[in-house]
């Protein structure tokens, strides 16, 4: 099993931090963030929003992609075997009706959005 995104990036981020010669106060502080809720991303208990990682990231005089660099993402497998069941269905179907098909399912996506 994958580990969570939240503790690979928190990990990530203590790295860096320990890798800096940082306390989880001092770079709380240039990255203008409490220290505990720092420590809460590191341990991956609490998610912190894109800005927050930007500021993080800025503090820590890295590049923001550099905190996702060791992380895998794997499609969910049930879209990718529900878009592979739509491909196959659709294949040999001309261009046309393939076409057709996917107007009717966007038509019928956006319904579905509009009832949320």
């Amino acid at each position: 099993m994958t580990e969570n995104i939240y503790i690979s990036v928190g990990k990530r981020i203590r790295e860096e931090r320990l890798k800096a010669d940082l306390t989880q106060e001092q770079l709380g502080e240039k990255a203008d963030i409490h220290y505990s809720f720092l420590g809460y991303i590191e341990r991956g208990t609490k998610k912190a929003s894109v800005r927050t990682l930007k500021r993080i990231a800025d503090a820590l005089c890295i590049p923001l992609n550099t905190l996702f660099a060791s992380i895998e993402l794997k499609p969910r497998k049930s879209v990718y075997s529900m878009a592979n069941k739509f491909d196959f269905f659709l294949k040999d179907r001309p261009r046309k009706d393939q076409e057709q098909i996917f107007k009717i399912f966007k038509t019928f996506i956006k319904k579905i959005d509009k009832s949320f």
